[in-house]
């Protein structure tokens, strides 16, 4: 499933220079999956701001070659990934460049294994209801150590209600999480949280 990562980040920080693939509407970074899941459990710990991971699919594709704000949310994004086969393949047609596939669920289940020994603080955000408080038991289960800072599965257009939106933000924000998994339906939703977001 692609989905939105929240983790902070140390500033000026020289690890993060990669090259980044242009295909069109969408840009992809060719940076292999271990580095990408080190980098954002190191730095979960110890940032100073908030960055995020954007997982780039065919459907993302698609919003991007037809909404210019959905495209520069994208762009914004301090790393966007391969979630697809067919991203990999156009990177590798049209721009020459083997792509590693980096899928969401997967970084998902590698951050909290790796960050949960020193203690990683973890927000679910989206979902339908109950879905995110079931993740939450399976991750704790099999990730002793690991800290479920929060849930929350709000309703479709919640977004769209200034109320809803900042109960939501705060909710996170009280919750101190080092990283936020955003799992919201539409791609749009999920760039329209990132745009008003400052956890």
């Amino acid at each position: 499933m692609p989905m939105h990562i929240s983790f902070r980040l140390r500033p000026k920080d020289k690890r993060l220079l990669k090259a980044r693939v242009s295909l069109g509407p969408v840009e992809v970074d060719a940076i292999p999956r271990e580095d990408l899941i080190e980098r954002i459990v190191q730095d979960a710990f110890r940032a100073e701001s908030t960055r995020v991971v954007a997982t780039v699919n065919a459907q993302f594709y698609v919003l991007a070659d037809g909404d210019s704000v959905f495209r520069d949310c994208l762009k914004r994004s301090e790393f966007t990934c391969a979630d697809g086969f067919p991203i990999g393949i156009a990177a590798s047609l049209l721009a020459g460049h083997r792509i590693e596939r980096v899928a969401g669920v997967e970084i998902v289940e590698e951050i909290c294994r790796r960050g949960s020994s020193g203690g990683l603080r973890v927000f679910l955000l989206g979902g339908r209801p109950g879905s995110a408080a079931q993740l939450a038991a399976l991750l704790t289960e099999r990730y002793p150590g690991l800290t479920i800072a929060g849930v929350a599965c709000p309703p479709v257009g919640f977004e769209k209600c200034t109320q809803s939106l900042s109960a939501i933000l705060g909710e996170v924000a009280a919750a101190r999480p080092h990283v936020v998994f955003v799992a919201l339906g539409a791609p749009k939703r999920r760039c329209s949280l990132i745009n008003t977001c400052a956890i």
